[in-house]
């Protein structure tokens, strides 16, 4: 296969940017000791060797602590390491790491959601979605009326950090021009840039925006009424079992999540004492990266995340996932790859039609991340807890490495470890979900309660009649499985809605109270379910009393 390496690494100073600019190149740190030798966690495999070697090699070379590499073949998770170099601390393959850019990925496929669920359009202006209020004595540039969600998403709105700054890394600079204190607000970014003009005219020139998709998460957080992390967690990472993946913090550090490092340090953009701290740790805020880089991972979650590039988890249709690779207005690089909606794109010509690469990079003070999926049926994840070191050689050259790395196969092995990683199958099925979700028109759609899975729910008064709203559920096996329902509790609702579970010998219907215990998952019990795709869980109208049966998500995990 034609790589074109160098392109995608050149590429990668773009897609990989979100902390460029942020704590650059300041106060050189002294290297702390470790203790000196190699700790590797997760099965190794043999005929995958040459994936180790290649990460070992890779961060030996760059003093690299701490590194993590997932592997998938043909649908199948083939390898999961965690390497610890000259650490303390050890890295497993469930450790978690701040992925920086790698986030645009979620967000864009947020925004792909909500099209798809007819929320809003990729061609609507981001005028009519947020309010943009400049400071006193500013305008907003009327240009600003020119740019789409489709143009935030392909890097085409008109601003341009080379040109002026990137307002998601000039903290200090906003604070004083607003005469706010720091560590900034979300809505102060959005006021300091609502009065600043745009670079070029909207759709003409593709820069590279962190403040793009900082829109874009703000546009997802108005149309849902749900916080962004909320909203992402389960519409998209629950449907696929990722439980992990969460946004970081500034300074604090979970339990599961790594140290970072960095040569530099600068002041603090947390507060305004000025205090000098290492990069990683408060020169920029991790609060307001959240949509545009504030994301944290294994590279286990990152490689099971690219699965909805096929369709799991029925988080998009194929015309949405179309629209992931479609050909932007302009930018189109010389050597064909372009940036699609959250992915770089490279377009393969093939003998059954046109396949595609995507990747994406990530980097932050104390992050370097890397996400590819090939349309051969490969796809990796590597993460590191540093971009910089004192040997100058580049972190984009993993990428060449790891595909340099998979051309050393002979055999791919036939073991799949995703069980290991994310436990028992289980899906999430809601009502928004495309194709998997039925119900006649009396079922309306409402969004008024609070606790509701998502942005909304379906609603009915009783009935004396057949007419079930039906979630369709693709079980992988026959087996024994837990069935789970999530609804918005309400005095108002039915105190005994009928709930039907398809089982291998019949339909068996489970009451529950709605009026109570909503806005979190409640067991109708275990059920033996029969392998294939079809209706699996109903809620009926056929119900005693006057309150409304509600029908909003639905969760089975295999036991």
């Amino acid at each position: 296969m034609a790589r074109s390496s160098v392109s995608r690494r050149t590429f990668g100073k773009l897609v990989g940017a979100t902390g460029a600019g942020v704590a650059g190149a300041g106060t050189l740190l002294g290297t702390p000791a470790h203790a000196a030798g190699w700790v590797t966690t997760g099965t190794p495999v043999s005929a995958l060797s040459s994936f180790d070697d290649t990460m070992m090699t890779f961060m030996q070379a760059r003093g690299i602590t701490a590194g993590q590499l997932a592997v998938t073949y043909n649908g199948r998770l083939v390898l999961a390491r965690g390497y610890a170099n000259n650490s303390t601390e050890t890295v497993q393959p469930t450790s978690l790491f701040r992925i920086a850019s790698l986030t645009k990925s979620l967000t864009a496929t947020a925004i792909l959601r909500l099209v798809q669920d007819g929320l809003v359009g990729l061609d609507d202006p981001i005028t009519s979605l947020l309010s943009f209020i400049p400071p006193a004595g500013q305008s907003v540039d009327p240009r600003l009326s020119q740019v789409t969600l489709r143009r935030l998403l392909q890097h085409l709105g008109g601003w341009d950090r080379n040109l002026t700054f990137d307002p998601l890394a000039g903290d200090a600079v906003i604070a004083q021009a607003l005469g706010v204190p720091m560590e900034l607000r979300r809505e102060d970014i959005l006021r300091y840039m609502s009065g600043q003009p745009l670079q070029h005219d909207p759709g003409s020139t593709v820069s590279y925006s962190n403040y793009g998709y900082f829109l874009a998460g703000r546009v997802i957080e108005k149309v849902t009424g749900l916080p962004y992390e909320t909203y992402v967690k389960q519409k998209l990472l629950a449907p696929l079992g990722i439980t992990r993946m969460t946004h970081g913090s500034s300074v604090a550090r979970l339990a599961s999540e790594v140290s970072y490092r960095s040569q530099y340090s600068g002041p603090t953009a947390l507060d305004n004492s000025g205090t000098i701290v290492p990069s990683p740790y408060g020169t920029f805020s991790m609060n307001l990266h959240d949509a545009n880089g504030g994301w944290l991972a294994s590279a286990v979650d990152l490689v099971r995340w690219s699965t909805m590039l096929d369709g799991a988890g029925g988080l998009l249709t194929s015309t949405s996932l179309a629209k992931v690779t479609a050909v932007p207005a302009t930018g189109v690089n010389d050597s064909g790859w372009y940036y699609g909606l959250g992915w770089a794109v490279r377009p393969f010509s093939t003998s059954t039609g046109t396949k595609y690469n995507l990747w994406h990079t990530g980097s932050l003070p104390g992050t370097y991340s890397l996400l590819v999926k090939s349309y051969q049926g490969m796809s990796w994840a590597v993460l590191f807890n540093q971009r910089d070191d004192p040997s100058g050689l580049s972190y984009a050259d993993i990428d060449s490495a790891l595909w340099t790395a998979a051309g050393k196969v002979t055999s791919w092995p036939t073991n799949n470890l995703w069980s290991t990683y994310f436990g028992p199958w289980s899906t999430v099925v809601d009502n928004t979900t495309s194709g998997r979700f039925t119900a006649s028109t009396t079922w309306a759609v409402a969004s008024t309660l609070a606790g509701r899975y998502g942005t909304s729910y379906r609603r009915a008064r009783p009935v004396a009649a057949s007419d079930v709203a039906w979630y369709k559920v693709n079980i992988p096996e026959t087996g024994t499985y837990r069935v789970e329902v999530w609804y918005p509790a309400s005095s108002g609702n039915n105190a005994a809605t009928p709930y039907l579970v398809a089982t291998s010998t019949g339909s068996k219907s489970v009451y529950v109270d709605q009026r109570s215990n909503g806005g979190a998952w409640r067991s109708l019990g275990t059920f033996t379910l029969t392998a294939g795709d079809a209706n699996k869980v109903g809620v009926s109208r056929w119900a005693s009393g006057t309150g409304y049966v509600v029908a909003d998500a639905v969760r089975i995990t295999r036991v």
